[in-house]
């Protein structure tokens, strides 16, 4: 039964570890990537709101377009919007017209995510791709929580290409929308790879609800949006001594295919492990009806008056304690059962056994019982006058050494003896 419950035992935890294996790259949460986003509010001509959207890349940075904040060139005023009653003043530490990028400071920490980024050059065309945001579209006839919700779109990479300016950029199908300028675009395993920036859009001419003509953003072309690619960034972030973590594209068909041989390796072992079990039950139940029958066949002869032979019972298991007896000194003809190891020496607050001697250290030694080999352990704590078997064998400070049943030892000197035995009764000589 002992081999049965080792073998079940084994390939179930080799099961649950071989499950329990993860990639070396996991994936970053969407939620996690959602708090990472913040909207950018900035206050121009007294009641005039414009808001766009950011990132966070330390404690106290976030990253927006340029074109989201190029009013804090007239010293207006620009914050951080956290959620309906949380916001936070930013400045103006890094920004490039030509780039269409900046980089914000705020007055104290934001306690979000920070973001973690992959390197442009790693991103391949037709690759999933997610943008988040603060479209401002979105709140229209909304409540108020929904001002700070952020919203999430998805696409893919249609293209590499560059600026005029000769900015790297990345063309995406991803949706965008004024309000998401400014904010990050995220891989497929969630990490920033570009910067929202703009969608093919031109002003043009429309008639409102009341009948007057107004200018209007419209589409140009449908699909066709851009983002700043993140290594553009990057190079920023490490002039200003902005620390960020780069994380490497993932290789994710090699992982799929270990996944799956894992997986296949995980199921047919604990599969072994129950044909196992269930073919030494099988053979422990054909012994338990084979014993039957012989006991059936036994009883048969013995009512039929024929000599049966009885079989020879064992005497009970006797069951040994362990103990340890003073032989001289202070506990001479004391017996001390060794349930859990007793420590000896002259300090009370410590020790099990108290011997008020100079000889004896505060924490001289200590006695244990190894229950699996029937022995017992010394242990010396590297006492002043040392720990002797009866021989005068010293043990070596702070090493176990296993002593017989009956075997003696002293502390300090031979007045202090004690003997170790395994008995059935602490009254037993």
């Amino acid at each position: 039964m002992k081999q049965i419950k080792k073998i079940f035992q084994t390939c179930f935890i080799l099961f649950l570890f071989l499950i329990s294996i993860k990639p070396v790259q996991a994936n970053i949460s969407t939620e996690e990537n959602m708090q990472s986003t913040v909207m950018v509010v900035i206050y121009s001509n007294g009641n005039s709101v414009e808001t766009g959207s950011g990132f966070v890349v330390s404690d106290y940075h976030i990253v927006t377009n340029f074109h989201v904040i190029s009013g804090y060139e007239f010293d207006f005023p620009i914050y951080i919007l956290l959620d309906e009653e949380t916001r936070i003043e930013v400045s103006v530490i890094w920004s490039s017209e030509i780039k269409d990028l900046a980089i914000l400071e705020a007055e104290e920490p934001l306690y979000r995510p920070i973001v973690k980024f992959t390197s442009s050059e790693e991103m391949e065309i037709r690759d999933r791709v997610y943008a988040m945001g603060f479209p401002s579209a979105a709140t229209e006839g909304m409540d108020g929580s929904s001002l700070t919700t952020v919203k999430t779109t998805e696409g893919i990479i249609s293209a590499k290409v560059y600026s005029e300016l000769d900015v790297a950029l990345f063309q995406t199908d991803t949706p965008l929308n004024p309000g998401n300028s400014g904010g990050p675009l995220f891989s497929d395993w969630g990490t920033v790879i570009g910067i929202n920036s703009s969608a093919s859009l031109a002003y043009g001419m429309i008639i409102d609800e009341d009948g007057q003509v107004v200018p209007e953003r419209i589409r140009k072309g449908d699909g066709i949006n851009w983002a700043i690619q993140v290594d553009e960034l990057l190079v920023e972030l490490d002039e200003l001594g902005i620390d960020y973590e780069l994380v490497p594209r993932p290789k994710e068909t090699q992982w799929n295919m270990i996944n799956i041989l894992v997986m296949v390796f995980a199921s047919a072992s604990f599969l072994l492990a129950i044909i196992t079990l269930y073919l030494l039950f099988v053979k422990k139940d054909r012994n338990v009806r084979r014993k039957q029958r012989m006991y059936k066949q036994a009883s048969f002869l013995s009512n039929n008056n024929h000599p049966i032979h009885p079989t020879t019972s064992l005497p009970p298991r006797i069951q040994l304690h362990p103990y340890l007896i003073g032989i001289h000194g202070q506990y001479a003809g004391k017996v001390f059962p060794v349930t859990e190891p007793i420590i000896i020496g002259s300090n009370p607050s410590v020790c099990h056994l108290v011997i008020s001697s100079e000889e004896i250290s505060p924490k001289h030694c200590a006695i244990a019982f190894y229950p699996k080999k029937k022995q017992f352990i010394l242990f010396d704590y590297n006492s002043k006058n040392g720990t002797f078997l009866e021989n005068g064998t010293q043990i070596p400070g702070q090493n176990q050494f296993l002593i017989q049943h009956k075997q003696r030892f002293y502390i300090g000197s031979e007045k202090h003896m004690f003997e170790v035995q395994l008995r059935t009764s602490d009254k037993e000589k």
